[in-house]
């Protein structure tokens, strides 16, 4: 399989909650160390066990996963990848409460957002995220009510959205 077809049979083996089977196809996959994609998708199955499990252990997986992720994104200066990865540190450290590296990431984020210069999705979700992260409430508002008029939004992406809004604004 190539990349992209390898990141598809990942995200459906996790809609069927095949866990086991991601987590061994992702740690068994060659390239996986030095591909910041598959870094950052396995940082963020881990996040996700975290909400099942509520176990620090997943939370600090998640953790090293995403910044071993961050690291080989900023090596080739791939913007979208550096703010969506950004993101979710920034997302870990309100779970652990840590202020300082909230402030890091989410700053990191903005940053990287700055560059992109499409309006996808992404973009949009990535900067409610990281506001809402950073106690801007009207800003975060301001775009989700822009998602939410996107005629094309998938119901999968629009409870994502919503799942992780109401996870950020809970802590």
């Amino acid at each position: 399989l190539n990349q992209s077809q390898f990141k598809q049979l990942i995200y459906a083996l996790e809609a069927l909650d095949r866990d086991k089977e991601v987590l061994k196809l992702l740690k068994h996959h060659k390239l996986y160390k030095e591909n910041s994609e598959l870094l950052e998708i396995l940082g963020n199955h881990y996040k996700k066990a975290y909400f099942h499990s509520n176990s620090k252990r997943d939370l600090n997986k998640s953790f090293e996963y995403l910044l071993m992720a961050l690291k080989l994104a900023e090596e080739k200066n791939a913007n979208k990848e550096i703010y969506s990865i950004a993101k979710s540190l920034a997302f870990l450290c309100l779970l652990k409460k840590d202020s300082e590296k909230i402030q890091k990431y989410a700053n990191q984020a903005l940053l990287e957002i700055e560059k992109d210069a499409t309006c996808s999705l992404k973009k949009m979700e990535a900067i409610a995220e990281v506001n809402l992260f950073l106690g801007n409430i009207k800003i975060a508002e301001k775009y989700y009510e822009e998602i939410s008029k996107m005629e094309d939004l998938q119901i999968t992406d629009k409870i994502n959205i919503h799942e992780n809004a109401v996870r950020a604004y809970a802590c």
